[in-house]
């Protein structure tokens, strides 16, 4: 039945090839059957690689004259015709893309066409018809195309962006350029890392550390990695080196039997044990010997470690050293067999003197202790019994019994008796007389006689007078002024007569001293230098140090317009001290910065919000620092309340919805949020998740409902805590972080 629309429905058919010209056609054809890719009866396109050739897009049906001019194909019809001017398709950046609205295209119908560089502006030139050039690369510029899924804290880039414009002339024959801009996020990926257990919850070593993605996944180019590396596991340990005798039911293992092995998958190296026992151990067991041996604990596989008795060594100390009345010698061992070392030791055992009568000296017997039959050594021996020195100088020797001397001492011809004598033969000083009168000194030896006479001047007294000269004054009434080390004029003793320091606040702070030889006072050392007095300012509650000395002050001079010295401290003048009494404009006091209530937190009044909206404010922030810029003053209290000087304010829907806390920085000089406590609720804005402390899971379940939606949970192992008023990193000097 005919279509309601028309005729017969059409035909359909496949294109089974496409031919760059009708010539290329008609020559595959003419080869008849052995040409294939196209059979007979089947359908092909010619595609030009000039859009604009008359025969691009005809339909060719291949017929089976295939001798005739055109090879037996058929013309079907023509599905499109030449095209029109060339569309030239551009990537940029978003921006540059949106600039190109403004740019206008020109350019020839043209049917081969390339670009080969890049003017100023940013538009491409063209090749058109192959003159020669060679065809240009480009790239991207990446800082604008590419951007990060994360810009700043809190700052995300979600979504790819993107935009174009088509340019062309009214012309038929202009070209027309299709610019697609683009702004494509990369995945910024950050991580956080601590430290963890190398050992699971049974004691067992982990294999790999832990991962877990903390971000809230809402951002599809940002990711967020908690990582916990395992520390290293515990070092394998010696201990317990001590002192056993083995029995059978000991596992004892030589070290040669402890081997180290590395796990060819996880890369770790592990302690690996081979067979118990070392040699000799059966024959120490049976006989009662004394071995050293130690503890070795390895924790390569799980933290409580396995623990082995390795042998070290035999335990070879001398127990006991015997030595019997024949010299026989015996070492007693604790771990070999004994040593014995027969009648090795020899000594004298009994010594006899005998003494000569008259002038005869002495018979001497020594007997030994392992001799058989005993042998004794004998023989006469002479000693000299007394050596006297006479008062004249003779020297007197007595011996008992008659020695053999080869040769006399000079002056001696015999010994007769056992005595011999050199006559007059020492002489010494036997003393020496002084006298302080005179300084007369006399030196006598033993005989009386003087030997040195010589009078000696001594120094007696001294004094110093009023200019600081020194004078010696000797036994002979010798006057010895002392000289300076030149020798040319008297040594001057430098004394202090008088000290002062002053107590005024613009006169020199040094100590400052007379002495005798000085007509002025001179400064001597440091300045001293202390706290003069401290004040606090009423409107900024900041802390003010006024300093004794002139010089640990600045003058108008060191300070520029806002009060700031050039190290950043900021000073003031014309301030009261402590009994109200203004110093003037010439006494700088330091300012050391806001200090806090010692009352610690306090809580002034209460703000509603129907006064923040009155005041014609939305914000709490806004009217708080409209209302009171300084903060609160004593300017600022309200009547009937008590002195709010430097308190926090709280802000409310009602006088029964959650508060909201603000205080004043006295250094920024401006207003700002604390926090939030609901009514009869534990809810707040910032909780700790300590793991070591809550650990059970109802336990972080129950923690986790007290923190609203908008709060933040830190979680962590361990957490360092500040106790102090003003940690150090509150200063508004404090830069460690930059």
């Amino acid at each position: 039945m005919d279509s309601l629309y028309g005729g017969h429905p059409g035909v359909s058919f496949i294109l089974s090839a496409s031919y760059k010209s009708v010539e290329e056609m008609i020559n595959a054809f003419k080869q008849g059957s052995d040409y294939k890719d196209v059979w007979f009866g089947e359908y092909c396109l010619v595609d030009t690689i000039n859009k604009q050739d008359i025969d691009n897009g005809k339909i060719y049906r291949r017929g089976l004259d295939y001798q005739n001019a055109v090879g037996g194909a058929e013309y079907i019809g023509q599905i499109v015709g030449p095209s029109g001017p060339t569309p030239y398709f551009q990537i940029d950046t978003l921006e540059e893309t949106k600039e190109r609205a403004e740019i206008e295209a020109d350019g020839e119908l043209v049917w081969k066409t390339y670009p080969t560089g890049r003017s100023e502006d940013g538009k491409y030139t063209l090749e058109y018809n192959g003159n020669g050039q060679d065809i240009a690369e480009f790239e991207f510029d990446t800082s604008n195309v590419l951007v990060p899924g994360k810009v700043d804290e809190d700052v995300f880039n979600d979504s790819i962006k993107y935009t174009w414009v088509n340019i062309r002339d009214n012309t038929n024959a202009a070209d027309s350029w299709f610019y697609v801009g683009f702004k494509i996020p990369y995945t910024v990926i950050e991580y956080g890392i601590h430290s963890v257990s190398p050992y699971d919850e049974l004691g067992n070593r982990k294999d790999q550390a832990d991962i877990e993605r903390k971000d809230t996944q809402q951002h599809p180019f940002y990711e967020f990695w908690e990582l916990g590396v395992p520390k290293g596991i515990k070092g394998d340990v010696l201990r317990n080196l001590r002192v056993i005798i083995p029995t059978q039911e000991d596992v004892i293992y030589s070290i040669d039997n402890i081997t180290v092995e590395k796990n060819e998958k996880t890369g770790q190296y592990t302690s690996k044990f081979g067979k118990a026992g070392y040699d000799g151990q059966q024959e120490d067991i049976n006989g009662k010997r004394k071995i050293l041996v130690f503890d070795y604990t390895v924790y390569d596989e799980t933290e409580q470690g396995t623990t082995v008795m390795v042998y070290l060594g035999d335990f070879n100390l001398i127990d006991a050293v015997k030595l019997d009345e024949e010299g026989t010698l015996t070492f007693e061992f604790s771990h070999d067999d004994d040593g014995i070392f027969e009648k090795k030791i020899r000594w004298i055992d009994l010594i006899e003197l005998t003494e000569g009568t008259g002038t005869q000296g002495g018979h001497i017997t020594f007997t030994w202790n392992n001799d058989s039959p005993q042998d004794k050594t004998e023989f006469d021996i002479s000693w000299l019994k007394v050596l006297e020195i006479l008062e004249n100088g003779t020297i007197r020797y007595t011996f008992a019994g008659t020695p053999e001397i080869s040769e006399l001492p000079r002056g001696i011809e015999s010994i007769e008796d056992g005595v011999y004598e050199l006559k007059n033969f020492l002489t010494w000083i036997q003393g020496a007389d002084f006298s302080n009168e005179t300084g007369k000194l006399t030196f006598k030896n033993n005989r009386g006689e003087v030997v040195y006479e010589t009078t000696v001047s001594i120094i007696n007294s001294a004094i110093i007078d009023s200019e600081g000269h020194i004078t010696f004054y000797t036994t002979t009434d010798a006057e010895i002024p002392v000289l300076d080390k030149d020798g040319e004029n008297p040594f001057i003793v430098k004394t202090i007569e008088d000290i002062k320091l002053s107590n005024d606040l613009r006169e020199d702070h040094h100590i400052q001293i007379k002495t005798n030889v000085d007509e002025d006072y001179v400064s001597i050392g440091d300045p001293i230098n202390f706290i003069e007095d401290i004040v606090i300012l009423p409107s900024n509650f900041h802390l003010l140090v006024l300093f004794s000395d002139p010089e640990h002050r600045v003058t108008a001079e060191d300070l520029d317009e806002d009060g700031y010295d050039t190290y950043g401290n900021q000073w003031y003048n014309n301030i009261q001290n402590s009994k109200g009494i203004n110093l003037g404009e010439d006494i700088y006091w330091r300012d050391y910065g806001a200090v806090k209530d010692q009352s610690g937190i306090l809580v002034g009044f209460n703000i509603l919000q129907q006064e923040v909206l009155d005041a014609g404010f939305t914000d709490v922030l806004e009217y708080l620092n409209n209302k009171y810029p300084n903060g609160l003053t004593e300017e600022q209290n309200k009547p009937g309340y008590p002195p709010l000087v430097g308190k926090i304010i709280t802000w409310s829907e009602g006088d029964e919805d959650s508060k909201q806390f603000y205080g004043y920085d006295y250094n920024l000089e401006t207003w700002y949020y604390l926090g939030e406590v609901e009514p009869n609720t534990a809810m707040r804005d910032v909780r700790l998740l300590n793991h070591t402390v809550v650990t059970t899971e109802d336990a972080i379940k129950e923690l986790k409902r007290w923190i609203p939606s908008n709060g933040v949970l830190i979680e962590g192992d361990n957490f360092n805590y500040n106790n102090e008023a003003i940690p150090v990193y509150w200063e508004p000097g404090y830069t460690a972080w930059t």
